[in-house]
């Protein structure tokens, strides 16, 4: 199941029902939902049935504080997992990767 959150109010905007597979810790997922990068980390959390949160970052760049506080950078997609060795990663194709690797 994908639990949207808004990154202003830090309410949830939609709940997805997913094939749910059995993770130790729960993802997140921080994207725009307009973003094709984004998209691309979605669909493929999607299509390995991978249980996380996404937060929807606001548009402006200079308005990602949240994402800025726990990376250093302001980019998306982002995607945060405790089996990381830096619990973090802001590439969709390393995201992607890692997730086949991790989860596939």
């Amino acid at each position: 199941m994908a639990r949207v959150i808004d990154s202003h109010t830090h309410g949830i905007i939609n709940e997805t029902p997913t094939a749910v597979r059995a993770v130790m810790s729960r993802l997140e997922l921080y994207d725009r939902q307009d973003c094709p990068y984004s998209q691309k980390v979605r669909d493929k959390l999607e299509e390995l049935g991978v249980d996380y949160d996404e937060t929807v970052v606001p548009d402006k760049h200079t308005d990602r504080d949240e994402v800025h506080e726990r990376t250093g950078q302001r980019g998306v997609p982002v995607l945060f997992d405790p089996s990381l060795e830096d619990g973090w990663l802001a590439d969709s194709d390393a995201i992607v990767t890692h997730l086949e690797r991790t989860y596939g």
